[in-house]
């Protein structure tokens, strides 16, 4: 069974990609001040004021940090495929449980022990809810998010699945290209045809995002041809189809403000080529560590960031202004991952990784 990609010839091994970690990083950061300074559907303004008022005409701009989760989207096309990329169905799995939970279960232990006993916006989450959303798969069961990033979790578990048959199946070169043409347009076609219960497990609005971050990652790793690229282009553009209308609306019912569509749609684009900039250039040859550090934050900054940013804007705002205020709840928030990261991620990851291994009856690669 081929489990590489194989079928073509690898490019050198290269050292790990640092300013991929800071683009994740930085996504992260576009999430915060979007949901800090222009989301303004939260039960209780958080600001004691309509969010324009409090950030005057610069929220507009953090409206586009919207489309953040799906720079996300890229990046995970193209670290995922690596991930798998001459691994067995079992260390993927084991990989991605490790890489997925520890931080997850952290934070919404974390954020509903504040929403119930330190501050309530809205409605506390319940005991069933908080332990089904434990599981990570509680939008299948229709159950709402303890908090609402996690949908970003819902459409990443629907790539994994596709992404564990394709292992089984066994990865190529040649197929990773048919699939990253063909599943887009597929999700999409079902979509068309009425079909919910299939097109949804597609992804089919995020799928060219996922197929864009494969295709660069063969760029990367074997090279340029003009069918990778022509590829990439068409998903960049389906990205664009699918998104600008959505998102707009999205936006539009979330915040006081309007996106302007050909930026939105220029943005959209800017999502693959900031990745192939990084990958496909010099630039990834970068050797900052540092990057590498905020990278490791990136995950569980996202997974905290919402309630208790917003909950120390509330404290705030009320005796400083908008920046500090704004400002404190980023600290906050940064410090939160970097305990989640150092005392939850760092010591129960690999001994996660390794557990899930036995169980599925496999072995860390190496020994």
């Amino acid at each position: 069974m081929t489990r590489s990609l194989s079928s073509d010839r690898a490019a050198p091994a290269r050292g790990r990609l640092r300013l991929l970690d800071g683009l994740r990083f930085s996504a992260a950061i576009a999430v915060l001040g979007y949901h800090y300074a222009a989301f303004d559907k939260v039960e209780g303004p958080v600001w004691g004021q309509p969010v324009e008022d409090a950030t005057a005409r610069a929220g507009v701009w953090f409206g586009y940090g919207a489309l953040a989760p799906y720079l996300f989207f890229v990046i995970s096309g193209f670290v995922i495929l690596m991930t798998a990329e001459g691994r067995g169905w079992r260390y993927f799995i084991a990989s991605r449980v490790a890489r997925l939970y520890p931080a997850y279960w952290a934070a919404v232990l974390a954020t509903s022990a504040l929403l119930l006993l330190m501050w309530n916006p809205g409605r506390a989450p319940g005991l069933g809810q908080i332990a089904m959303n434990l599981t990570m798969v509680q939008a299948a069961f229709e159950v709402p998010h303890v908090d609402g990033v996690y949908w970003t979790l819902w459409v990443e578990l629907k790539f994994y699945l596709l992404m564990g048959i394709f292992v089984v199946v066994g990865l190529t070169a040649r197929r990773v290209v048919w699939f990253a043409g063909l599943w887009p347009l597929a999700g999409w076609a079902l979509a068309e045809s009425g079909l919910p219960w299939l097109w949804d497990w597609l992804i089919y609005r995020h799928a060219p995002f996922f197929a864009g971050g494969m295709l660069l990652y063969l760029l990367y790793s074997r090279g340029h041809t003009p069918v990778r690229w022509l590829l990439l282009i068409g998903n960049a553009a389906l990205a664009v189809w699918h998104t600008v209308p959505g998102l707009s609306d999205q936006v539009a019912q979330n915040t006081p403000y309007a996106l302007e569509p050909r930026l939105l749609g220029a943005l959209v684009v800017g999502c693959f080529v900031a990745v192939a900039l990084i990958a496909l250039t010099r630039w990834s040859r970068v050797e900052w560590r540092w990057l590498t550090t905020a990278g490791v934050l990136t995950y569980p900054v996202y997974l905290l960031h919402q309630y208790w940013g917003w909950w120390v804007i509330a404290g705030l705002r009320d005796h400083v202004g908008p920046v500090v205020s704004v400002t404190a709840a980023t600290a906050v928030s940064l410090t939160l991952a970097w305990l989640v990261h150092r005392c939850v991620e760092r010591p129960i990851g690999p001994r996660m990784k390794r557990a899930v291994l036995r169980a599925l009856g496999g072995e860390a690669p190496g020994r």
